[in-house]
């Protein structure tokens, strides 16, 4: 429920089609923002019409304006309780059910990843990616970390260990990451990756890191996320995704991002360790 929307419908008077348009807003408003008022009443069995007539007996100048006080509504509800991507995935498919049935779901899932990869542009500067690069290229070791949907993003980052001799992957929520991430110290790097729910593990780990003074990378969603604090450096994406789940789509581009920085930046050693490493790849066509 939208209290904002909600107390605008119980001072409206609505006919009856008004209401079902109102009620499916009220409960429905997260998919409201990304729905067309055609596409809206059509997934009421209503038109567009009806829909904008709606809106305006809301108090809205229009659809639009609607839309617009939502997003400033979901905006508050991500700053305070982490939004929909921090509900668990029964409740996500009430939020989203709407989507995922109606026709166009296509569509709308591409726009949804073009918009996610937007937002690496919008969130970062060239600056942040530098002085990531930085640290991994002067760390003695590095850990990289991520557990559930970020396994994708540490399967990306892999790619270091290429061209480091010294890259740990701490990829399984269980003891042998304590084991491994203790080991950590102030000459060494960690890249963390965690996005909403973000894991406890994920916690633990960086709570670790940063007591032993290593130096912190982390990907996540916004700035305001529990394990940028205390961070050196954050690169943020949306994983705003269109089902249950988060999309990582824009994570990914954002390590690929990441790793084509620091290759840009790799000295001869590097250089060799790659060459000899590609002549047993092609050996044994482990491609």
């Amino acid at each position: 429920m939208n209290k904002g929307i909600d107390s605008r419908i119980k001072k409206a008077k609505l006919t009856a089609t008004e209401s079902k348009i109102a009620e499916y807003i009220s409960e429905h408003y997260y998919n409201v923002c990304l729905t067309s008022a055609l596409e809206l009443g059509r997934l009421i069995g209503t038109s567009d019409a009806s829909v904008i007539r709606t809106a305006k007996k809301l108090g809205f100048t229009g659809y639009s304006d609607m839309q617009s006080f939502i997003v400033d509504f979901m905006k508050e509800d991500i700053k305070h309780n982490g939004g929909v991507n921090s509900m668990p995935p029964y409740k996500r498919f009430d939020k989203k059910r709407s989507i995922i049935l109606s026709e166009n779901l296509y569509e709308q899932m591409l726009h949804n990843m073009q918009e996610n990869l937007e937002s690496i542009f919008e969130r970062n500067g060239i600056q942040s990616f530098e002085r990531a690069s930085d640290l991994i290229l002067s760390a003695n070791r590095r850990f990289i970390t991520g557990f559930r949907g970020s396994v994708s993003v540490v399967h990306i980052l892999r790619a270091l260990s290429d061209v480091f001799s010294d890259v740990r992957i701490i990829d399984e929520a269980e003891s042998s990451a304590l084991e491994t991430i203790v080991d950590i110290t102030e000459d060494d790097c960690l890249i963390l990756s965690s996005f909403p729910r973000y894991a406890e593990m994920a916690m633990t780990v960086l709570e670790i890191a940063l007591r032993k003074g290593a130096k912190v990378i982390v990907l996540t969603d916004k700035i305001t996320a529990p394990v940028c604090k205390n961070a050196d450096v954050a690169l943020l994406s949306s994983v705003d995704g269109m089902t249950i789940n988060n999309s990582y789509v824009a994570p990914v581009a954002l390590a690929e991002m990441l790793v084509a920085t620091v290759y840009r930046s790799i000295g001869d050693e590097q250089r060799t360790k790659m060459k000899e490493l590609e002549t047993y790849i092609s050996r044994h066509g482990l491609y």
